[in-house]
């Protein structure tokens, strides 16, 4: 249903200084500045002013920053609270950090790219990341860096089942490993404002997971032709057998618009089960796709571990 290709480079850090343990919105930040600066074709007052954002803008088809950063994906594929939700892109570096950087210090950032029209951009991304550690640099403290070779780019066919018994069997407990912060918030409700999500249950996990694979599916690949309220119910039937949440706020700083503020989310990890074996194949591509708010930054991935008996070591699901 849908083409990704997954790459990953390594960041050899170039000088000292202070770091946060999530580095994902500050990377994005530097990165795609950089990036739409370079191959804009309206001049710099321009991207200051009236092409501040890239919807609508005349060029996007042809623009490598407009194919991913800014791609614009149809009105259908928005959700609320996912206002980045629907990027074919994900720029992820590793977590956590320590809090100082030291010369030569290696950090491994993945890219993945949805869709070929963004897959072909991949060359351009990572030209621009260069360009970011050679011309910018990370934090307050400007840390550069230089971009090196980790290992052979791999492309992902995503195929997802149709409903809850399109493959057989289902595994006794899953073990949902998340690799960065996870940031998800209930709908508002006429009692209620949306809230964090500090507790994700399985169908938590499972429905940000749809509506992220969904969207990509539509947007850059094939529509998915499932049973999403059959889907989404037997999720509802999931149940925790553990849980080890813990709460994550880090600071963010916005280059675009001037502000500051908090994320909030948790990290951690939780085991389910028993879980359909077609459930367990929708979480394990949501986990690569990522999920949530400031995906595209790196949050809300997690890695799916399985075991079919208790005497038995868990086994990563890919």
């Amino acid at each position: 249903m849908l083409w990704m290709l997954q790459t990953r480079r390594v960041l050899r850090l170039t000088s000292q200084g202070r770091l946060v343990p999530w580095l994902g919105p500050a990377l994005r930040g530097l990165v795609a500045r950089g990036f739409k600066e370079a191959v804009c074709r309206f001049s710099w007052d321009e991207q200051q002013t009236t092409w501040k954002y890239c919807k609508g803008c005349p060029h996007m088809t042809g623009c490598s920053y407009g194919r991913t950063f800014e791609a614009d994906p149809p009105a259908s594929m928005t959700f609320r609270g996912q206002d980045d939700g629907t990027r074919p892109i994900v720029l992820a570096p590793e977590f956590p950090l320590p809090q100082r950087s030291y010369f030569g210090m290696e950090v491994s950032v993945y890219a993945h790219f949805f869709g070929l029209a963004a897959a072909a951009e991949a060359e351009a991304l990572w030209t621009a990341v260069s360009r970011a550690g050679l011309e910018g640099g990370l934090g307050e403290d400007q840390i550069g860096f230089s971009v090196e070779a980790a290992e052979p780019d791999r492309w992902c066919w995503i195929d997802l089942p149709r409903d809850r018994w399109a493959v057989c069997g289902e595994w006794p407990s899953l073990r949902v490993e998340l690799t960065s912060p996870l940031l998800l918030r209930r709908g508002a409700t006429e009692q209620s404002r949306r809230e964090m999500i500090l507790d994700p249950s399985f169908a938590d996990l499972f429905r940000a997971g749809l509506r992220i694979l969904g969207a990509l599916c539509r947007g850059y690949g094939t529509p998915a032709e499932a049973d999403f309220a059959g889907l989404r119910e037997a999720a509802e039937q999931v149940p925790t057998i553990r849980r080890r949440w813990q709460r994550f706020v880090q600071g963010k700083w916005s280059n675009r618009s001037g502000q500051y503020a908090e994320v909030r989310g948790v990290v951690g990890e939780a085991e389910f089960g028993p879980v359909p074996a077609a459930l367990a194949r929708w979480l394990i591509h949501a986990g690569r796709a990522h999920v949530g708010q400031h995906r595209v930054a790196g949050a809300g991935s997690w890695r799916v571990y399985g075991r079919p008996s208790s005497d038995v070591d868990w086994q990563e699901l890919t």
